[in-house]
């Protein structure tokens, strides 16, 4: 009978161990764009399936008369999922509305796009900053 050595056992159940994690990675978190602002991303709505964007921090130039009305608020409200690690909702800001898709790339990185009028888009990639 051959003996496997109890390093190659560890190693074995580490890589069997590490997609796991990954799958369960959540959106839920602390997520910068830049160095000026921090936005909440929560799962909402009665059955938690719903994702959630509140306007956590505002530095620097962004900490301004015309963006502290925002923080603390909701800026997205209850995005529909629309396929694994998508959703889809409004972007209400400054009195405007966008459609807007949140993209779930990576465990450390998604993406906002939003476009008025389906003229007018901007993407914007968001680091996690927390949890």
């Amino acid at each position: 009978m051959r003996v496997i050595p109890a390093a190659a056992l560890l190693l074995c159940a580490l890589m069997l161990a590490a997609p796991a994690r990954a799958e369960t990675a959540s959106v839920e978190g602390l997520w910068s764009p830049d160095q000026l602002s921090d936005y909440r991303v929560s799962l909402c709505g009665p059955q938690k399936d719903r994702l959630c964007f509140t306007v956590a921090a505002l530095r620097k130039a962004a900490d301004s008369a015309r963006n502290r009305p925002y923080l603390g608020k909701t800026i997205i409200d209850g995005a529909k999922p629309d396929g694994a690690n998508r959703w889809e909702g409004r972007l209400d800001l400054f009195g405007q509305s966008a459609d807007s898709t949140i993209t779930f790339r990576a465990p450390d990185t998604i993406e906002l796009k939003a476009c008025m009028l389906l003229v007018v888009c901007q993407s914007i990639v968001m680091k996690r900053i927390g949890d």
